[in-house]
C-alpha cells in the first residue's frame, strides 16, 4: 500500500491495544473486560468485541435451528431428482413395510394411481390414491395406517444418521 500500512490480523491488533503486563482474559472474565472498573481506561475495541461475540452467538443459534430443515430439503431435492431418473421400487417398499408390520393385519395397500400396476401380484387389495406422490406407499391396517411414503422413509434415514 502506498501509505506504508498493510494488513494486520485482528489478534495482533488487539494485542497491541492490551497493556503488556495484562494477560488475555479467560471466558469467565470477558464480561469484566467489556466494562472496565471505575477510573480505568476503557479498551477502545470493547464495544465492537462485545457486539461481535453477540453476533457470533446469534449466528450459531440460527445455524443450529436452520441446519436440520436445510439438510432435509437438500435430501428431498436429491431424492426427487433420483426418482425422476429411476422410479422407486414400489413392490420392494410395500414388501418391506408388510414384513416389518406383519402382525398388524393389513387391509389394503394405497399407492399413486399411476403405480398400482406395479403391485399386480399383491396378496391384499391395491387401491389408487391420488393424494399420494409417486414413490409413496401407505398400508391400511385394522387400527390405522402405516406410512411408508418418501417423507417418512427419509425422516427415518435422517434420524439414524444423527
Amino acid at each position: 500500500m502506498p501509505d506504508g500500512l498493510g494488513f494486520v490480523p485482528l489478534d495482533a491488533f488487539l494485542r497491541q491495544l492490551q497493556p503488556a503486563d495484562r494477560t488475555p482474559a479467560d471466558p469467565s472474565t470477558e464480561r469484566a473486560a467489556e466494562s472496565p472498573p471505575p477510573g480505568a481506561e476503557p479498551c477502545p475495541c470493547a464495544g465492537a468485541l462485545a457486539a461481535a461475540r453477540r453476533f457470533h452467538a446469534a449466528l450459531a443459534d440460527a445455524l443450529d435451528v436452520a441446519l436440520e430443515g436445510l439438510l432435509r430439503n437438500v435430501a428431498c431435492d436429491v431424492l426427487a431428482r433420483e426418482l425422476s431418473l429411476a422410479p422407486a421400487d414400489i413392490a420392494a417398499i410395500a414388501a418391506r413395510a408388510l414384513a416389518q408390520y406383519a402382525g398388524e393385519s393389513p387391509v389394503r395397500i394405497r399407492v399413486h394411481p399411476e403405480e398400482t400396476f406395479l403391485l399386480d401380484g399383491a396378496e391384499i387389495p391395491v387401491v389408487p390414491d391420488c393424494r399420494l406422490r409417486r414413490g409413496d406407499v401407505a398400508i391400511d391396517v385394522e387400527c390405522g395406517t402405516i406410512d411408508a411414503g418418501l417423507g417418512a422413509r427419509l425422516l427415518c434415514v435422517l434420524e439414524r444418521a444423527s
